[in-house]
């Protein structure tokens, strides 16, 4: 700074009394004005002053002796160090992670801009900058395939970061030393391929879509029918020696049998026989009982046979009725049976009903079984019914199976089928210990209210095709990839109009861009830049609204325009000159 006088010296003794006065009013004013006296507020201000001060500088190209030669200086930046940021969280959507945080604009007073940052593990010192954002949100694009390396069906895990910057480059610290988590929301369409795929191999899955073996149907009858045609023809229980030797044998048969004319018969037969040898005993008993009228018929016969021998024992009963009368034809064979040996025991029970008439058959048969060996054992029941008519056919299948294993666990499965013609439905369950699985294989499926079946009444529940249809629905948390919603409000309103629908959001909404025809706000704060979309004269916009920069507004053409900063207002006119000046100083 340069070295001036601030003072006057005392008046010379030789100046008059008159003078004295005007000397000792000027010393006053100088002094004053230099600030040696008086108020510090009363001094006077030079162009070096306010130069000095930092205030103000030269304008460029200023000659000493023009008018506007100060013009005011860039504002001192702010060193200040943004704190760490509040309010963080994150949640995975559809193709994104949304990142939200605290308005900062409210926190500290310099606030520039926010930096993201990201990593695949919790530790921010491999986290990557990934973006900044002005505003309080930010969302990151995040692949609809991008999934656990542990889990298909479940979206990548991120760890987020922010720190906030100031307007002088300042970067506080993060918002936590540990990140925040968020799991990427894996696309809909992937998940459901993958899901669809997973159960379409699953055991309950290839159970429902078997087609109901209706060739071992009929040869399950058809062997039930032949033990019931080979007891008829009172077979000896003999078959069952094979190379014993020591054989004794007691058998008794009585036979009971009347007839009228040629055609007309009736008889009661029973064979009762008991064997023994060197490795087996036998005990076996046949009854029958048979009308008949030429070529129509009825019989009952019952076999029952008990049985062991060094290496296993088993025990057999039969009971065979049918009735024939010439096209028409109904059987009815139930047969059960028991066997152990050092391996495995086991219990069967069978019963099959028949009944056909020229080109139409139905038929029923109820299987149950039980299997036990060292290591695993297994029970099953399986009912059946088919229907035919001429080459169409109809069958239900019904299933129910429990089975433990040393080696596989334990399972239970439970189907219930239906083919018609090769059109397969059905529903089934199946349960392993650790997996649960029910399943429902048909075109349409519904729930309807019972009792329910006024002229409104619709059901609350419906699939039909590949569409699900509700007709209310409560639901604490969804995820929509995509949606078409009618009038909404987050509550049903209207306009004053009565039918023009509105919707409302309580509490905050934020997003990336909102594009709307028309807006009203009762309190808005702008903390970016506010710009008009409609161009002005020289390519710049009507307007723009700045908090750190100020108010730009620009004519359609010319050169008016208006700038309001922090230091001036300026009006310009259409010519671009200077109209109106407020607050810069013009020396």
């Amino acid at each position: 700074m340069t070295t001036k006088r601030s003072s006057l010296p005392a008046p010379s003794s030789k100046v008059s009394a008159e003078l004295r006065p005007f000397f000792s009013a000027l010393t006053e004013i100088i002094e004053t004005g230099e600030g040696n006296r008086g108020n510090g507020l009363d001094k006077k201000l030079t162009y070096r002053d306010l130069l000095e001060s930092g205030a103000f500088t030269l304008r460029p190209g200023w000659k000493p002796g023009g008018n506007g030669g100060l013009v005011p200086s860039p504002g001192v930046p702010d060193r200040a160090i943004p704190p760490a940021p509040v309010g963080f969280q994150g949640v995975g959507v559809f193709g994104m992670n949304t990142l939200t945080w605290d308005n900062p604009y409210k926190l500290y007073r310099n606030h520039s801009l926010t930096n993201i940052y990201r990593s695949e593990t919790d530790n921010f010192g491999q986290a990557t900058l990934i973006s900044r954002a002005t505003g309080m949100m930010y969302s990151d694009p995040v692949r609809g395939d991008a999934v656990d390396p542990n889990d298909p069906k479940k979206g990548k895990v991120y760890f987020y970061w922010i720190t906030w910057v100031s307007t002088s480059g300042i970067e506080g610290p993060p918002n936590s030393p540990a990140g925040t988590a968020v799991e990427a929301m894996l696309d809909i369409e992937y998940l459901l391929k993958l899901i669809t795929s997973q159960t379409n191999q699953s055991e309950l899955a290839k159970a429902l879509a078997k087609a109901i073996d209706l060739d071992g149907l009929n040869k399950t009858i058809a062997m039930l029918d032949a033990a019931a045609q080979s007891a008829r023809l009172l077979t000896s229980a003999e078959r069952f020696l094979r190379d014993d030797e020591n054989v004794q044998i007691r058998r008794q048969i009585t036979d009971m049998r009347v007839q009228t004319g040629s055609d007309i018969k009736a008889a009661i037969t029973q064979l009762q026989e008991v064997i023994t040898s060197d490795q087996q005993a036998i005990a076996h008993q046949i009854d029958l009982m048979e009308a008949s009228i030429g070529e129509n018929s009825v019989d009952i016969v019952t076999e029952r046979t008990a049985r062991i021998n060094l290496q296993e024992a088993a025990t057999q009963a039969l009971t065979g009725m049918s009735s024939r009368l010439e096209t028409a034809e109904s059987v009815l064979v139930q047969y059960s049976e028991t066997f152990s040996n050092a391996l495995q025991t086991q219990a069967r029970n069978m019963e099959s009903l028949v009944s056909r008439m020229d080109t139409t058959a139905a038929q029923y048969l109820s299987d149950q079984q039980t299997i036990a060996t060292e290591f695993e054992a297994t029970a099953r029941a399986i009912t059946s019914l088919q229907t035919n008519l001429n080459d169409q056919s109809a069958a239900i299948e019904q299933t129910l199976s429990t089975h433990s294993s040393a080696l596989e666990g334990l399972s239970a499965q439970y189907t219930l089928r239906l083919d018609v013609n090769g059109l397969i439905s059905g529903f089934g369950a199946y349960n392993n210990g650790t997996v649960a699985d029910f399943a429902i294989l048909a075109n349409r499926f519904w729930v309807a209210t019972p009792g329910a079946n006024g002229p409104n009444y619709v059901n609350p529940f419906t699939i039909d095709g590949e569409k699900v249809y509700i007709n209310t629905l409560l639901v604490r948390e969804a995820s929509i990839q995509q949606a078409q919603i009618g009038p909404i409000s987050i509550g049903k309103l209207t306009a004053n109009d009565g039918f023009t629908p509105v919707t409302t959001v309580g509490g905050q909404l934020r997003a990336d861009a909102i594009d709307v025809a028309n807006i009203t706000i009762g309190f808005g704060q702008v903390y970016g830049q506010l710009v008009s979309s409609q161009i002005g004269a020289g390519g710049l916009p009507r307007f723009v609204i700045d908090p750190q920069a100020g108010i730009f507004m620009n004519g359609l053409v010319g050169g008016t325009r208006m700038v309001m900063t922090d230091q001036y207002q300026h009006w310009y006119d259409a010519a671009g000159g200077l109209r109106i000046e407020i607050g810069e100083m013009m020396v």
